[in-house]
């Protein structure tokens, strides 16, 4: 019935009236609310700011305590050092000599010290070695000066307590004037006797008092954009101020001795002398204060005994907001969008509750939306009798209406095909509850199909019992389809169809629970890369063909091969007899497999090499097994007069880089011969460099440039990759540190870790420590490894890719589709990232229809898994993967991985670029 306008107002009237009777009184208390809680936001906020400042501050003191420490022994050290005890004994030319290299070596292992000297009893400097420009220079003696006023000489020389005297931090001075520029020192210095116990001079070391106040910043350096420090002395001269020119004011005249806190914040100073640790609030700033009093159990003193430091801190209270300002209620006009979108949402209830009274053409807005709804929808009253149902069931099912109105809920039969399930969805429906699941069902014609089923439980919320069941259908066929035919071609050779390097694990395993003898073959075909080049993939096909059927006559019914890669086929071989005639029947296949192949009046000369192993004789795991077919193989350089070769112990030892590298590898990491180098990720959409993963490079000054690929499993063999994986995050975090990277957190880092990284306990916690030493946010990392970790180490990955992924940091699996991992292993754990191999890539189009790529796209989105496709060299390439919705791209289209320098050119470049745009 349609409404007539005067029903339409009087409805309108009264729409407005509950929302100015109900939203408004809400809308003030939650206005109220918001404005408490946005107060306890900034105290809260306050507290975590002072709090973090405060723990920095005691590191800092403790840092300071054990600075000063070292110092200490280093006075000590050289006190008692040989050559010095000579001089003191015998004070001629050659033992002065002998003392100054002493002095000058010291220097040049302490990059800290500005000058080191001995002054004599008379004040005149003997021995002075000084660090100008990072180089050590020793003072000859014309220049040397007289310091008998200084109050570090007087100190030592007239007072009574024995220990070390430590200065005031001051600037450094030489022939009586301040040096140009500034330089800020503290001097350590001792008296030193004779063995009378009479005093014949003074040891003092000058400390770059610039690193101390660098560290001092470096320690508090967070939120630098909002925080202020100060560092002054005990009378309140600044000694590290963001304005220099109020620097050491106490050592100038005129106006720069002005400049102290006591003359410029005289409450705070008030507070500073009452108190050696408080929280101050001054108008619009809050300060925070410590007094930083070292104390030593050594006879140590300072050259004032009431010297001190105050570290200060000062933000400005309107700052806070901005300082964290990911806090939802800092957010710029958020009090106005809350209560506009409260406003908004509670209108919009009131006027569908108020319009859920009056009529509605419910019946007609049903079958409108049943209507056009592609999956099938049945609708059935309490007792499962078929009320409604759409065209999507019609056409799942090949019932018509009529036909399955006059039925009941039986047409699904999964109480006979599913007796358990039904059970379960009859005991969850009982209860009121919803249910969801996969299970197969029939259609008219008596075919299965499999189906994802959803039955919502519909209840009266009077009598809070079940008054209808909406059912919703949904066909996978073409999803399981597609699954299968996925999980093919991830265990399977795309050219041949044979079982990949996956399946073959999987083979052994059966055979060696099997306890039964068996060998492994590893056929290698030679001068593959020039029958690709020379042939079609026709003509490689027939020679797969002839390759493949020679293998099987070694194979036999109860053997199995396996195509690893496009030129390594592994043969599983079972023998009763003894070795002799194995070797014969392995000496016949090499004549065999040495044959001319005639594909269309061409003969085509193929040959191999092979090597054999024996379980359990040499090894009693697919890894070892493999590795040591692998090795035999390797070792057939040795031999050039033969073709194959059964494996013997003695063969690896012919391996000789593999040792050398094995032995070089641990000095190389610690003398930090390795390099990080930096590829470009590229968002080929928008023409956005969105990250860079980190690739390690090894060039040794004995071996040459080593390949990842020939170190990291050694690495893994000694021991050692754990220690190589640190490094290698320790220098990312350096690098991105040192790049300026995490000024840009939107440029995602990644990692590569091995299978063995992964069995350290403490993998997860020793790296966010790295990166949180350097101040990095843990989201702008990620961590890349290979589908080969999860097949060996499921047990241990999984538990620490969820506690990564907890920290903040994501996981992307590397050189996807290389036939190692499973849909069951994509399904338990939560990538954030799919990486497609670059061999899936590199031969498109020449030789590859880009469709295991295609596969792979298609999957992660379809488990919504973001998408990265490396090796793309060429133009062509990009365009195709970014056809199939693969923007993201690693390539030397864009970049070569480059050097940590060459990078830094890179991304200001790009930033320049951007800036330009």
């Amino acid at each position: 019935m349609k409404k007539s306008p005067t029903n339409i107002k009087k409805i309108t009237t009264e729409i407005f009236i509950k929302i100015a009777m109900i939203v408004l009184p809400l809308l003030l208390v939650v206005g109220i609310l918001i404005d408490s809680a946005y107060k306890y936001e900034i105290e809260k906020s306050k507290k975590n700011i002072l709090g973090e400042i405060s723990n920095k501050t005691e590191i800092f003191e403790k840092t300071v305590q054990s600075l000063f420490q070292e110092v200490f022994q280093d006075v000590y050290i050289i006190e008692n050092a040989n050559e010095f005890e000579d001089f003191m004994q015998n004070q001629s030319y050659q033992k002065r000599i002998e003392a100054r290299r002493l002095f000058e070596r010291y220097m040049g292992n302490k990059r800290d010290y500005l000058q080191l000297r001995f002054i004599g009893i008379d004040g005149k400097e003997v021995i002075r070695v000084d660090r100008l420009n990072d180089q050590v220079i020793v003072v000859p003696d014309e220049k040397l000066q007289q310091k008998k006023d200084r109050s570090y000489f007087a100190n030592c020389i007239n007072s009574k307590k024995e220990g070390i005297y430590i200065s005031n931090l001051d600037l450094n001075i030489e022939f009586g004037k301040i040096i140009e520029p500034y330089v800020p020192v503290i001097r350590f210095s001792k008296a030193v006797k004779d063995k009378t116990g009479n005093i014949i001079g003074v040891v003092v070391i000058n400390y770059d008092g610039q690193k101390f106040i660098n560290s001092f910043k470096d320690y508090l350096r967070d939120n630098r954009n909002f925080v202020e420090l100060f560092l002054t002395d005990n009378e309140g001269y600044y000694l590290s101020n963001e304005d220099s020119d109020k620097n050491f004011g106490f050592m100038f005249e005129g106006k720069s001795s002005d400049y102290t806190v006591k003359k410029e914040i005289p409450e705070l100073w008030n507070e500073i002398i009452k108190n050696s640790e408080k929280t101050v609030e001054i108008k619009d700033r809050i300060f925070y204060f410590k007094k930083l009093m070292p104390t030593f159990k050594d006879s140590v003193y300072f050259e004032d005994t009431d010297y001190y430091w105050n570290i200060i801190t000062t933000i400005k209270e309107q700052n806070i907001p901005k300082m964290f300002s990911e806090q939802f209620l800092f957010k710029k006009n958020m009090k106005f969008y809350i209560l506009f979108t409260l406003f908004l949402l509670s209108s919009i209830i009131i006027t569908i509750l108020h319009l859920k009274k009056k009529e509605s053409d419910q019946l007609y807005l049903t079958k409108m939306i049943l209507g056009h709804v592609e999956e099938a929808v049945l609708i059935t009253d309490h007792k499962r009798n078929i009320l409604d149902l759409n065209k999507g069931f019609t056409k799942m099912t090949g019932y018509s209406r009529e036909e399955a109105l006059n039925l009941n809920t039986k047409i699904f039969s999964y109480d006979k095909s599913h007796p358990k399930l039904y059970m379960k969805i009859k005991e969850q429906l009982e209860k009121g509850r919803d249910w969801k699941g996969e299970l197969w069902l029939r259609k008219k014609d008596g075919s299965k199909y499999p189906a994802l089923l959803t039955i919502n439980n519909i209840i009266n919320p009077k009598n809070k019992k079940t008054d209808y069941y909406v059912s919703v259908i949904k066909d996978l066929s073409r999803e399981k389809e597609k699954e299968a035919e996925i999980e093919y071609l991830l265990t399977h050779n795309s050219k041949t169809n044979l079982p990949n390097e996956f399946m073959f694990y999987s083979f052994i395993d059966e055979e060696i629970k099997k306890e039964n003898e068996f060998g492994v073959l590893y056929v290698k075909l030679k001068k593959i890369d020039d029958l690709e080049m020379k042939y079609n993939e026709e003509y490689l096909s027939i020679i797969y063909e002839e390759v493949i059927a020679k293998l099987r006559g070694l194979a036999g019914d109860d053997g199995n091969i396996a195509h690893i890669s496009k030129d390594v086929f592994i043969v599983i071989f079972k023998f009763s007899e003894d070795k002799y005639f194995i070797n014969r029947s392995l000496t016949e296949l090499s004549s065999r497999l040495k044959s001319t192949i005639k594909i269309r009046d061409k003969d085509i000369n193929i040959e191999f090499d092979f090597g054999a192993v024996f379980f359990p004789e040499h090894g009693n795991s697919p890894k070892e097994l493999l590795r040591k077919a692998m090795f035999s193989v390797k070792a057939l350089k040795y031999y050039p007069d033969r073709s194959f070769l059964i494996y013997q112990n003695s063969l690896e030892k012919k391996i000789q880089r593999e040792l050398d590298i094995e032995e070089h590898l641990p000095l190389a990491i610690k003398n930090n011969e390795l390099e990080v180098y930096f590829q470009p990720q590229v968002n080929s959409e928008k023409d956005m460099l969105i990250g860079a993963e980190a690739l390690l490079r090894w060039n040794s000054k004995s071996l040459g440039s080593v390949s990842p690929a020939e170190f990291i499993p050694i690495a893994e063999s000694i021991g050692v990759i754990n220690k190589l994986g640190m490094w290698v995050v320790k220098e990312v975090a350096r690098q991105t540190k040192f790049l300026g990277l995490d000024k840009h957190k939107d440029i995602k880092i990644s990692i590569n870790l091995s299978a063995t990284d992964f069995k350290n306990e403490f993998l997860v916690e020793e790296i966010t420590y790295i990166l949180e030493i350097y101040g990095l946010d843990f989201s702008q990392f990620e961590i890349e490894l290979t589908e080969g970790v999860l097949v060996d180490d499921y047990d241990y990955v999984k538990p620490k890719l969820d506690e990564f992924q907890m920290n903040g940091i994501s996981v992307a699996i590397d050189d996807f589709g290389t036939g190692f991992s499973s849909m069951t292993h994509l399904k338990k754990l939560n990538f954030d990232k799919i990486k497609i191999d670059r061999t899936f890539i590199k031969d498109y189009p020449k030789s590859d229809s880009g469709s295991i790529a295609e596969i792979i796209t298609y999957l992660a989105k379809r488990l919504d898994i973001n998408v990265i496709a490396e090796g793309a060299e060429t133009k062509e390439q990009v365009e195709f993967l970014r056809g199939i919705g693969c923007s993201n791209i690693q390539g030397y289209y864009y970049s070569k991985p480059l050097s940590a320098s060459d990078f830094k050119e890179y991304i200001d470049t790009y930033f320049l670029n951007k800036e330009q745009i």
